[in-house]
């Protein structure tokens, strides 16, 4: 969750690569500024009409675009979804497909043109894309990591990310920061455009422990 006043739940993103199941596990999602309505696991656009929301549809096209995970689909009727990559970037990855945005799509129409990869130092990932005479940025990482880079105008915004952050993470929750930016030029290090960023939302991901864990307890 972040600056809206609601929050929603999110089927799928439980930790491995069985993206989207019918167990209960989820996601918390929320878009900066935001009413999300809460929607029922397997829908095809989670949100229903509110996943075009212009919020929503700038945190989906974030989580699709600052993103090196690829899903794919069942081979077979019925079939479950596959992920090559990181768990966490594929929750991202069915988060934005389960709002309308297709990451081959977004990057095709914005291909990347730099990356700044993720640190453990760090806490946060980059990537430059190309977008007609501009850069658009994307960044996620840790909510205290982004939360200096953001823009001096969202404190108050920033102010209550960290507050939601802070509960979601009490709840167990692994919390994401999302956010933005554009640019005219690309400068000598990548890493002096991580500054004066929008942010697009939070995201909580559930990260249950697996069955083998009980029964070793």
């Amino acid at each position: 969750l972040d600056g809206g006043d609601g929050d929603d739940t999110l089927d799928g993103g439980d930790g491995d690569d069985r993206l989207v199941g019918d167990d209960g596990n989820g996601d918390l999602v929320g878009a900066a500024g935001a009413d999300v309505r809460r929607g029922g696991a397997g829908q095809e656009r989670l949100f229903g009409q509110d996943g075009d929301d212009p919020r929503l549809q700038r945190l989906a096209q974030v989580a699709a675009a600052c993103n090196d995970a690829v899903l794919h689909p069942p081979s077979d009727p019925g079939g479950e979804w596959t992920l090559t990559g990181d768990p966490t970037e594929g929750a991202l990855a069915a988060l934005a497909g389960r709002l309308g945005v297709d990451a081959g799509e977004l990057v095709a129409r914005l291909p990347r043109h730099g990356e700044v990869a993720f640190d453990a130092s760090r806490r946060r990932m980059t990537t430059v894309h190309k977008c007609d005479d501009m850069l658009w940025v994307a960044v996620k990482g840790a909510v205290e990591a982004l939360a200096p880079l953001l823009r001096n105008e969202d404190a108050d915004l920033v102010a209550t990310a960290h507050e939601n952050a802070d509960r979601l993470t009490a709840e167990g929750y692994r919390v994401l920061a999302l956010a933005e930016r554009d640019a005219e030029s690309l400068p000598d290090r990548l890493e002096d455009l991580e500054a004066e960023l929008r942010l697009a939302g939070l995201v909580g991901i559930a990260d249950p422990p697996r069955a083998e864990v009980g029964d070793a307890v």
